[in-house]
């Protein structure tokens, strides 16, 4: 995971924190909450899935320009 990557899965984690501290206003809005989280983890994870397997997971970005970088500051 790139360091952009971790603090973007950091915030997600502080979104959802501080979402069930409000008080709830639906019945439904901590399960659509919960719902749009696992969205974005889902989608964050298949970043760096896309990145560590290129032969299995298609990377149809400019994630592979990113990726040549992380690992060039990785050997460092």
């Amino acid at each position: 995971m790139t360091d952009k990557e971790f603090e973007i899965a950091n915030h997600i984690v502080a979104a959802w924190n501080g979402f069930i501290s409000l008080k709830q206003s639906h019945p439904n809005d901590k399960y659509e909450f919960h719902e749009g989280i696992h969205i974005l983890q889902k989608t964050l994870g298949m970043r760096v899935l896309r990145r560590d397997y290129p032969d299995y997971w298609i990377d149809k970005g400019e994630q592979k320009e990113e990726a040549k970088n992380a690992a060039i500051r990785d050997e460092k």
